[in-house]
């Protein structure tokens, strides 16, 4: 559960980056649950780094779809910035890299 949190809150970080970018379209859920909305996200995230010329495009984030167990994975990774806020609580920034 730990884990799931931290995932939604970097995407949270990486949807306020894309909403700070003034994105073209915005992302509709069609999920019906935290877990299926993260799961969309990831997907339309990955589909954004595919856009990406293929010398230059990044592999932050990775899907993987394992049937036989039943389970989806998603492995998000970003570049940051980190600093203190005023009551000494790490901040973590994430750094725009997606068109």
């Amino acid at each position: 559960m730990i884990a799931l949190v931290e995932l939604a809150f970097a995407l949270l970080g990486f949807i306020q980056i894309c909403n700070r970018k003034k994105m073209a379209v915005s992302i509709t859920s069609n999920a019906t649950s935290l877990e299926g909305q993260i799961w969309e996200l990831a997907v339309h995230a990955q589909i954004a780094e595919l856009a990406i010329d293929a010398a230059t495009r990044p592999n932050n984030i990775q899907t993987n779809i394992d049937t036989e167990n039943q389970l989806v994975s998603v492995t998000f990774s970003v570049p940051a910035t980190f600093s203190l806020s005023s009551e000494g609580a790490l901040v973590a920034s994430p750094t725009p890299y997606l068109p």
